[in-house]
Order: C-alpha cells, then sequence, then structure tokens
C-alpha cells in the first residue's frame, strides 16, 4: 500500500493511538510493542481476545536488521518456521498471523491487513514524536536490546 493509498484523516485519527502505546480502533485493539529501536516499530493487533497478527515497520537502513530480527523472533514459534529473506527497500511492513487468527472470520483477517498498513503510515509519518514517546516507554523496561525485548514478545505471547 503507498502512502497516497492511506486517506490523511485516517493518519490523523490513528497517531493518538499510536503515540499513546495503543488502544480500541473501530472494534480493534492496537498494542504497541515497546521494541523498537530508532527507525523502526512493533505493534500488535487483536479483536476481542483473539490475537490476530504482530507486525514490524522499519523506515530506517539502521533498524532494518533489528526488526528483521524481531520479525524472525515472532514468526519461529506462530509458524513453526523462520523467514529468511527481509524485505528490499524501505520503508517496509511484516506481519505475521498468530495461530488464534484462524479462530476469527477471514473479513477480520483482511480488516487487520488494511489497519496494519495504515497504522504503519502513521508511524512513518509521526515518527519523530513517535521514537520520542517510545524511548520514554523502553526506559521503564528492565531489558534495553530491541531484539531481546522481541524474543521475550514472542515467548511471552506463545
Amino acid at each position: 500500500m503507498e502512502r497516497t493509498d492511506v486517506e490523511d484523516h485516517v493518519v490523523e485519527k490513528l497517531k493518538p493511538v499510536v503515540l499513546d502505546g495503543g488502544g480500541p480502533v473501530l472494534g480493534w485493539d492496537v498494542r504497541m510493542v515497546p521494541c523498537c529501536e530508532p527507525g523502526g516499530a512493533a505493534f500488535e493487533i487483536w479483536r476481542e481476545d483473539v490475537w490476530i497478527s504482530s507486525c514490524c515497520v522499519a523506515w530506517s537502513e539502521e533498524a532494518a536488521p533489528g526488526m528483521w530480527l524481531v520479525t524472525q523472533a515472532l514468526a519461529e514459534p506462530a509458524l513453526g518456521s523462520v523467514p529468511t529473506e527481509a524485505p528490499r527497500g524501505l520503508p517496509w511492513l511484516t506481519s505475521v498471523m498468530m495461530p488464534d487468527a484462524r479462530r476469527t472470520s477471514f473479513l477480520f483477517v483482511l480488516g487487520a491487513s488494511d489497519l496494519e498498513q495504515s497504522l504503519a503510515w502513521t508511524i512513518i509519518e509521526c515518527a519523530d514524536e513517535f521514537e520520542r514517546s517510545s524511548q520514554a516507554l523502553l526506559e521503564n523496561l528492565p531489558f534495553a536490546d530491541p531484539q531481546e525485548a522481541g524474543r521475550r514478545h514472542a515467548v511471552r505471547r506463545n
């Protein structure tokens, strides 16, 4: 999805959710995951009590390798394998569909995909503000390494 495919008013509505660390969005629950490094972000999409997906976004060369490692850490327990080839070019978004997503309708999965892409562009558009709010969250965690945070996140959820 190109940025032009996401309406400006959608980005404006999603900014507070992104900057506040998550929240409800039209029946969805967005959870920002404090395991990112500058130029990258991670978040989850939930529908009621069903974990639909985990996503990683990278928009800088420096963050891309670390965010790819977080993607791999999430994918292994969810999919039983690790994707080996990182996305080419920047920015990129990866989405790992969680096993419980099968408990919901295909329409919810499609809706989650649209929301994921809209959130990714929102994060990129407000990157400076997002990184400041994420840094505040990270400073309160017992670990600071984004890759370790991704591994702990994957283990916590699976």
